[in-house]
Parts: structure tokens; sequence; C-alpha cells
């Protein structure tokens, strides 16, 4: 297969959100807390030309809560809650500044 069409395939499974879209934890479940998404992708090139190129794809969790839970408690999914609540906040309180 090409670069281009890996590329083209890349686009396409983001645009439908099918194919290498989602990833799963190895030997884990689908549950969400298993599951990834494809954030974006890196070309790298090299300049020997020694090979094509590496494509190094960039994944985060559908649900962060979730994924914290399971692998690092509840402590660590409710420090994730808290920051989110502070960064509102704050998002919220300069909204209306602005207004």
């Amino acid at each position: 297969m090409s670069l281009e069409s890996y590329i083209e395939d890349l686009e396409r499974d983001t645009k439908n959100q099918t194919g290498d879209y989602f990833a799963y934890v190895m030997k884990g479940s689908k549950e969400e807390a298993d599951t990834y998404h494809l954030v974006t992708w890196q070309v790298c090139i090299p300049q020997d030309n020694t090979y094509e190129a590496v494509i190094i794809k960039y994944y985060a969790p559908i649900n962060h809560y979730l994924t914290l839970k399971k692998y690092f408690g509840e402590d660590s999914a409710q420090e994730y809650l808290d920051e989110i609540r502070a960064r509102n906040a704050v998002v919220n309180a300069r909204a209306e500044v602005l207004d």
C-alpha cells in the first residue's frame, strides 16, 4: 500500500469513525474505559530515504474519567473531574467578564 493510500484511508476512517479510528487496550474489553479514538497522526519521512515513512498515530480515551477510574482508581478519576470543573469555572468567569 502506498503512503498516499494509507493516509487517504486514515482520513476516511476518521471522517466515518470506522477502521483505524478506534483502538482498544490489548487484552482489554471493548468497554468505554478501554476504547480510544484517533485524534491525529504525524508522518515522518527520513532524510536519507532508507524507508518511505513512519506514521505516528495519536489516540485519546473516549471517556477519560472511566479510563482513569479503571486503571488508576477513584481518586485519580475524581481529581480529573475536579480539574475539569475548575477549568470550566475559569472559562465561565472569563465569558461573564467579556459579556
